[in-house]
């Protein structure tokens, strides 16, 4: 079973420094490259939030549900929580444990 508490923060650093290393590169017949997670991606096809969608979703009585993994670099449970403070929806079920293969995550439900 996976824990917390023994999760390296610095794990996507070792991943970049091993992608980065010249015999890897060779070993993978890459270019000679500065390798960097989602480097370079220049995505044009989506905005840089989702808090417009997720309120026009609640105005148009949509029930909306948010959920954050108990690790996840990209959105994380914080983030998640200040997003749905900053729209100033009501909050219908709060903030409690979800659980999925043994792992906790955290989910509100808001009111439409």
């Amino acid at each position: 079973m996976y824990q917390v508490k023994s999760f390296d923060p610095c794990s996507d650093d070792y991943v970049t420094t091993y992608l980065n290393r010249a015999d890897v590169q060779e070993a993978l017949h890459a270019r000679n490259t500065s390798w960097s997670p989602c480097g370079g991606v220049g995505w044009t096809d989506s905005p840089t939030t989702i808090l417009p969608t997720i309120n026009q979703l609640v105005e148009d009585k949509i029930i909306v549900w948010i959920y954050s993994g108990d690790i996840d670099g990209r959105v994380p449970v914080t983030s998640s929580r200040y997003s749905v403070n900053k729209l100033k929806i009501p909050v219908v079920i709060p903030w409690r444990p979800w659980y999925y293969n043994k792992e906790v995550h955290s989910i509100p439900t808001l009111e439409p």
